[in-house]
């Protein structure tokens, strides 16, 4: 660290030395002519698990004057520079291109299992004129983001424009010096980086007891809300079924969406349809995400089913009542990766009277038919004898 410390003072340092030696051509005074900047370009990078989808966020962000250096101006110094610069702001998309490996030109280092988007962000000296040479610094903080699963970049970046000396003109930079320099604690970094937290939610289906049809498919219910607005989660259907087909019971197709997006308040709700032995997995739930799963409790009470339901710790509550069977998490929201199994169970008693009325009968069949087959047995043999 104290390396590259000495390293960015000295480049800085040279870079301040330059525009001295060719601040004033030798015996005649310069009176200059005050330069505009131009545009400078830092990244943003939201880094997420694989199986998320990108949220659509935005990421805002304030530019100030830094204090002055030894090898530095502050931006503000109103004897060198006029005007304040303007910095734009980050946003997402749900449609927005990942990466699981860094990009070429992108500093950042992604963990197993993840990946992440990158968005521009263009900050603007073109109101800002310098009046002459020297390095001037800025500072660029992110606004925290508050946004569910988000985790904000708290580190101030510090940004130093170039300005030289040419020939008498004024400009911002030259073949020998950067216009802009962008780094963190005297490190050049190349933008701010950021983390989007999600974990899944797996909602499984089972039947039980003699009389429970496994060729049934069970209607449930998920809502969200407290998610991010106009978010894309995408849904695992490889257990289960994209179309549902028909059967005796429940003779209506069902389609089972593969994503859906919360509404513009953060809000979703979505039906799908499972038979026994079949479960989904919605992936990327933003952490902190409010859910309710239900069962369709009025098909089951009138079927003659009990339920049972079965969650990991992260389920907060769970209702088998007459009216709802619901497991849901109202209160933190989800915080780890969870799964919940609903277990609908039928059981039937067999009419073993029925089947002592008719035995008799049965028993007497049987002795009838064994006796014909004897005497039909010995007649032939008789008859072969003879």
């Amino acid at each position: 660290m104290r390396k590259m410390r000495t390293k960015i003072g000295a480049m800085i340092a040279s870079a301040m030395l330059a525009v001295a030696m060719m601040a004033m051509p030798a015996g005649a005074a310069t009176a200059y002519t005050g330069v505009a900047g131009g545009e400078f370009t830092f990244d943003k990078y939201l880094v997420m698990k694989e199986d998320a989808g990108v949220p659509a966020t935005t990421f805002e962000f304030t530019i100030v004057a830094g204090e002055a250096g030894t090898n530095y101006y502050a931006g503000n110094d109103a004897t060198r520079v006029e005007g304040e610069p303007r910095i734009g702001s980050a946003a997402f998309r749900a449609d927005q291109t990942t990466y699981t490996t860094a990009q070429d030109g992108d500093s950042i280092t992604i963990p197993a299992g993840h990946k992440y988007a990158v968005t521009p962000v263009t900050v603007n000296f073109t109101d800002v004129t310098f009046k002459e040479p020297g390095v001037y610094k800025y500072v660029i903080t992110e606004t925290t983001n508050t946004a569910a699963g988000i985790t904000s970049d708290s580190t101030p970046k510090s940004l130093f424009v170039c300005v030289v000396d040419n020939n008498g003109t004024l400009q911002i930079g030259d073949t020998n010096t950067s216009p802009y320099v962008f780094n963190q604690a005297d490190t050049k970094v190349t933008g701010f980086i950021n983390s989007y937290l999600t974990h899944n939610l797996e909602l499984a289906k089972q039947v039980a007891g003699n009389q429970a049809s496994k060729d049934e498919y069970f209607e449930f219910t998920l809502t969200l809300h407290d998610a991010l607005p106009s978010t894309t989660y995408s849904v695992d259907l490889t257990n289960a079924e994209a179309t549902t087909t028909v059967n005796s019971i429940n003779t209506t197709t069902h389609t089972n969406a593969a994503k859906f997006t919360t509404n513009a308040d953060g809000e979703a709700e979505v039906k799908y349809w499972l038979q026994h032995g079949q479960s989904i997995a919605i992936k990327g739930l933003t952490d902190g995400v409010k859910y309710t799963v239900s069962e369709n409790a009025n098909t089951l009470t009138a079927e003659g089913y009990t339920a049972t339901i079965t969650a990991t710790a992260d389920v907060t509550d769970i209702d088998t009542t007459k009216t709802a069977f619901t497991a849901t998490d109202e209160s933190s929201g989800i915080r780890s990766d969870s799964s919940i199994l609903f277990v609908n169970t039928k059981n039937g008693v067999i009419p073993t009277g029925v089947l002592l009325s008719v035995a008799p009968w049965v028993i007497a069949g049987v002795v009838i038919i064994g006796g014909i087959v004897f005497f039909a047995l010995r007649s032939r043999q008789k008859y072969e004898d003879e």
